[in-house]
């Protein structure tokens, strides 16, 4: 144990993981990671209590993202003050794993925080798309629309269009069987006059 001038006893500086003594970060290096922090924690819940007010997840689900955001790295570090305060070169070494273990956690967070932000921007962006409702036709089933667009009812029961109106390539829209197995909507040249239609 080292004294100091007085003969006072004082612990020596914990050893960093690598073996070297940890200095402390300066004060500009301790506020932009405050700072970050900070804004990491806030981000994180609003994005919790967003998705909570759409539904997307509950309140108690939004508790539970809040407690993992917030606890961890404060628990750490108090245990680990206080695994440092009683001294001895072994709780020395666990109070440094601590330190480096809230240090990764803050630094993690960002990303944790960042990845459901993205993934839930894109589940609320599908969940915007809105599609038409149902026409109720037969899937499979074919169609000239009044405007003389070539259609096909989708598996969902819409129709959907498989060509552009017929009439802007001087063309006519016909359902017929004369160019395949099975009833097809197409644009036909008018000379053809939906040659087989039926």
């Amino acid at each position: 144990m080292l004294e100091n001038k007085e003969g006072q006893a004082i612990a020596p500086a914990p050893l960093s993981p690598s073996g070297s003594r940890a200095r402390d970060p300066s004060s500009g290096v301790r506020i932009t990671q405050q700072l970050r922090e900070a804004v990491t924690d806030l981000g994180g819940l609003a994005l919790a209590g967003y998705l909570a007010s759409k539904g997307a997840i509950t309140g108690l689900q939004a508790l539970y993202f809040a407690v993992v955001l917030l606890l961890p790295s404060p628990v750490l570090l108090r245990i680990a003050k206080i695994i440092a305060a009683r001294g001895g070169s072994a709780g020395a070494g666990v109070a440094v794993a601590l330190l480096s273990a809230s240090a990764s956690w803050v630094h993690g967070k960002v990303y944790a925080v960042a990845g459901v932000g993205v993934l839930s921007l894109a589940a609320c962006l599908a969940g915007c798309v809105r599609l038409p409702p149902s026409d109720r036709c037969g899937a499979g089933a074919v169609r000239c629309s009044l405007q003389g667009v070539p259609q096909l009812c989708d598996p969902q029961g819409r129709w959907t269009p498989m060509d552009e109106q017929c009439s802007r390539s001087n063309a006519q829209c016909c359902v017929t069987s004369a160019y395949s197995a099975r009833r097809i909507a197409l644009c036909l040249p008018r000379e053809e006059a939906c040659r087989g239609a039926h």
